[in-house]
């Protein structure tokens, strides 16, 4: 804190989200890299402050910044969620984090776990991750895995495009650190562990 105190309502670590940015120095062959400014929230929204954040290009030099966050020993007063952030210089500076919620207002619920973003080549960008019809405890539950799209002007996902994935089931029921790409034909292709193995989900958008 201010005070040089260390933060840790939760008993874990309590983390800020930056972007570490890179650009081709071409004398030296290899890669310059900076830290830009870092994005934090209270433990009074946060009970681990935001991390394991995930990337977006709004257009131009925006850039969006979505990132996980905790309620864990604060689940009945606290709400589980995800928070963003936005760049107007490639990553180098951010606004303040807000909650990522639905585009009518209403909370989108998304326990501890990793968000994905997807800047779709259609110009549609897609959040793929855990969204909860409730509010969660802490890290649990991981699922169901969705998709769902976000308005880029108003930055909060789109309810009525939310769709599951998948739900749990058993020997999968902790949807998170999941990859993401998109093939030759559009689809968005998500890998997703399973019973110590992947699932593969193909997705048409």
């Amino acid at each position: 804190d201010e005070g040089g105190g260390l933060i840790e309502p939760a008993g874990f670590h309590f983390f800020q989200s930056g972007a570490l940015r890179a650009a081709w120095n071409e004398e030296r062959l290899d890669y310059d890299w900076d830290m830009g400014d870092y994005v934090s929230v209270s433990p009074e929204e946060s009970t681990r402050g935001v991390f394991e954040p995930t990337f977006a290009r709004l257009d131009g030099r925006r850039v969006l910044m979505v990132m996980r966050a905790s309620n864990y020993k604060r689940e009945r007063d606290l709400i589980g969620r995800k928070f963003y952030a936005v760049s107007e210089d490639d990553g180098r500076h951010w606004s303040a984090a807000r909650p990522l919620d639905y585009d009518d207002g209403g909370v989108m619920y998304s326990s501890s776990s990793v968000p994905k973003l997807w800047a779709h080549s259609s110009g549609r960008l897609y959040y793929i991750g855990v969204i909860n019809a409730r509010n969660p405890e802490g890290n649990g539950p991981r699922a169901p895995l969705c998709i769902a799209e976000i308005d880029r002007a108003r930055r909060c996902v789109v309810r009525e495009s939310v769709r599951v994935i998948d739900r749990a089931r058993e020997g999968a029921a902790d949807y998170t650190n999941h990859g993401v790409y998109e093939d030759s034909c559009g689809h968005i292709v998500v890998y997703a562990p399973f019973k110590g193995a992947l699932n593969r989900y193909e997705i048409e958008v």
